[in-house]
């Protein structure tokens, strides 16, 4: 095997393995994306759950406590929104 031959399959070697990688890049964003749209809706659910209980609490201990879990919930909601450009750029 010449030379040339030998640079022409390392060449189609690394672009396989190029192409490869790319296509697992995008099938782990997809799935992240999927799982954390998941994970957003039953964000979503839980504070909408929380909201229905701070109307009828009646104690201001767990009224307050209630608003924490409600902040904090939307600061994950927030930080979920970002997965997928911050841990996988699009390819």
């Amino acid at each position: 095997m010449g030379s040339k031959e030998i640079t022409r399959l390392r060449r189609e070697i690394w672009q396989e393995f190029s192409d490869s990688q790319v296509e697992l890049l995008n099938s782990l964003r997809d799935q992240i994306s999927s799982r954390r749209w998941k994970i957003m809706l039953e964000v979503d659910a839980v504070q909408e759950y929380l909201a229905a209980l701070e109307t009828t609490v009646q104690d201001p201990d767990i009224t307050k406590v209630l608003a924490e879990v409600s902040k904090r919930l939307k600061e994950v909601h927030r930080e979920l929104s970002r997965i997928p450009e911050e841990v996988i750029p699009p390819f």
